[in-house]
């Protein structure tokens, strides 16, 4: 596959690209991060199991999280990377990711990465119609 394919795309400035045979790149505006394919999944797990009433989630070596501020926003943090979204940024990501997650999945020469239907922006938009939990 080469390494133009993008595999999900909100915008010029918000997409997934596939990078490398083992390797994505998130494009979320200014920050850029290089991913393993493996750790897409992961993020997507992660990103899928969060809700406003869990708000704390992390992988048990502290390098990829999902949590709730103290301002009603939402944190999620990729390693050396974070990035603050408000709820509806924190939705077009959720199913960004979960849209590359399951086109990488399609592709047999990805190792490691499983076919998964997701339903993470069912999720989301119940939490979205909920807004006491932003005030």
């Amino acid at each position: 596959m080469p390494n133009t394919c993008v595999l999900s795309s909100i915008s010029d400035h918000h997409y997934i690209r596939y990078y490398s045979e083992h390797l994505v790149l998130l494009v979320w505006g200014r920050v850029h991060i290089q991913l393993p394919v493996e750790d897409l999944t992961i993020l997507t797990h992660l990103i899928e199991r969060w809700t406003p009433d869990a708000p704390n989630w992390f992988t048990p070596d502290g390098s990829y999280g999902v949590c709730l501020d103290s301002r009603g926003a939402i944190q999620l943090w990729m390693v050396d990377a974070g990035l603050r979204l408000q709820p509806d940024g924190f939705l077009l990501l959720s199913k960004l990711l979960c849209t590359a997650a399951g086109r990488l999945s399609q592709y047999s020469e990805v190792e490691g990465v499983e076919s998964t239907r997701y339903q993470t922006h069912q999720v989301f938009e119940q939490m979205l119609r909920a807004p006491e939990v932003w005030n």
